[in-house]
Order: C-alpha cells, then structure tokens, then sequence
C-alpha cells in the first residue's frame, strides 16, 4: 500500500513536473508570438512609410520632369524662331548688297 502510494506520488510529481516544463514553453512561445506580431506590425509600419517616401519622390521627380520638358520646347521653340529671324536677316542682307 504505502510502495503504491509512493508510485503514485511519483507518478504525480512527474506529471506535475511535465506540465510545468509545458506551460513555461507555452509561454515562451506565447511571448515570442507576442514579439513576432509586435516586430510585424512595425515592418509593415516602416513599408507604408517608405511606399509614402517612394510616392512623394515619385511625384516630385515627374513634376522636375514636366518642368524640364516645358522649358526644353521653349527653348526649341526659340531656337526654331532665331533660325528664322537669321534666314530673314540673311536674306535682308543679301537684298541689301545686290542693290
């Protein structure tokens, strides 16, 4: 009876002990989980930061862009009018000698 109860008592304290070794892994996985979510929530903190970063990069470069491209046709089209105004002056000239 007493060689039972001792087995028992063992057989109690090792499944107790078992458990405890359970509940503190759960909890360390639990706290880890807990980390991990943490950790996502500022990864995916950091992504929208850096899509807003990219997007007002994005515009400012297209408006740089719109901005170049505007003052090159301005430019060409000062070009195409000082041509003209040389071939008139040419030609001005040109009338002026044969007189």
């Amino acid at each position: 009876m007493i060689g039972e109860c001792l087995l028992l008592y063992r057989k109690l304290t090792q499944e107790k002990y078992e458990r405890c070794e359970k509940e503190q892994k759960l909890s360390e996985v639990d706290s880890k989980a807990v980390q991990a979510r943490e950790e996502l929530k500022i990864y995916k903190q950091r992504i929208q930061e850096v899509r807003e970063e990219l997007q007002k990069t994005d515009r400012f470069y297209k408006i740089q862009i719109a901005s170049h491209e505007k003052k090159a046709h301005e430019n060409w089209l000062n070009a195409r009018a000082a041509e003209r105004t040389l071939v008139e002056e040419k030609r001005e000239t040109s009338n002026l000698r044969q007189k």
